[in-house]
């Protein structure tokens, strides 16, 4: 249906016998939408799910998680569709383009037979170099830190950036890694779960610690807003990384168990119960 609709516009124009929208206007190659042969190819696919999209779901917003290599492709794709009138201000598209994972050499990773690497591999190796790190015996437990690793090393990178796989580095419980914001929370949990609990409220902030967190946790609203408008999930990754920074410290610098004062101790835990709260809340954002 689409390629006769494009016919009735007036948009589509022949070039050596294939059917092309020309977008020389916009310094860009013409979208082929039909060959000379006959074949259809992948601009025309595109354009026909973007009809199909808007006819089934009428969807304000459509985002496509697609390899930044493919950047002109959607350029191509977008105006052919705005001028199609498939694409107008109150349905839009959008390209999330993403860099590549590379190898020590700087090039896309893969394996040494040159095929693309396997996300089970990865996922495998992984929990094989945690597994020879930790003292955990349970295989379940070790896959989950190792996914979370693998996520949380692909997200903190800016999505457009390309980066370096480094195993090692991955894996650390130090780093900026996903291990170590588990770490931090499982931590948290433990003074909880040995206190009772009570209704949570923050009632005094003494130390420079506990304003340091305190101040960390009121940046998750701007953080947020910051990643939904960039389309950055970095900018979660980055706040739960700083977050458990601060956590440490604060725990570090400021005993609760053996606190004295049970006004001051239920307040502490408190601060710390808010910060779990958010910590697990950006984890769930980022698929850990």
């Amino acid at each position: 249906k689409m390629i006769p609709d494009l016919e009735s516009k007036g948009i589509i124009t022949v070039s050596q016998g294939a059917k092309v929208i020309d977008l020389s206007d916009k310094d860009m190659p013409p979208a082929i939408i039909e060959k000379s042969d006959g074949a259809v190819m992948y601009a025309s696919s595109d354009m026909a799910t973007i009809l199909d999209r808007k006819t089934k779901f009428n969807p304000d917003l459509m985002l496509y998680v697609v390899d930044y290599r493919q950047g002109l492709h959607f350029k191509q794709v977008f105006e052919s569709a705005r001028r199609s009138g498939y694409l107008d201000d109150k349905h839009t598209a959008e390209h999330i383009a993403f860099g590549t994972m590379n190898g020590k050499d700087g090039k896309p990773f893969k394996t040494r037979s040159g095929d693309v690497v396997k996300l089970r591999d990865l996922i495998n190796e992984m929990v094989e170099v945690i597994s020879q790190k930790s003292t955990i015996k349970d295989r379940e437990t070790i896959e989950k830190i190792a996914v979370a690793c693998l996520k949380f090393a692909d997200l903190i990178n800016y999505r457009e950036s390309s980066y370096i796989f480094d195993m090692e580095q991955f894996t650390n419980f130090e780093g900026k890694t996903g291990a170590y914001i588990l770490y931090s929370l499982v931590r948290i949990n433990s003074i909880l779960s040995s206190n009772d609990s009570f209704d949570y409220k923050i009632t005094e902030l003494k130390t420079k610690e506990e304003k340091d967190l305190a101040i960390e946790l009121t940046r998750f609203p701007q953080t947020l807003k910051g990643a939904y408008d960039k389309r950055a999930p970095n900018y979660i990754a980055e706040y739960v990384y700083n977050l458990a920074k601060k956590f440490s410290g604060f725990y570090s610098a400021c005993p609760i168990n053996s606190e004295t004062d049970k006004e001051y101790k239920k307040s502490k835990l408190s601060l710390i119960y808010l910060t779990k709260k958010y910590i697990e809340t950006c984890l769930y954002l980022l698929g850990i």
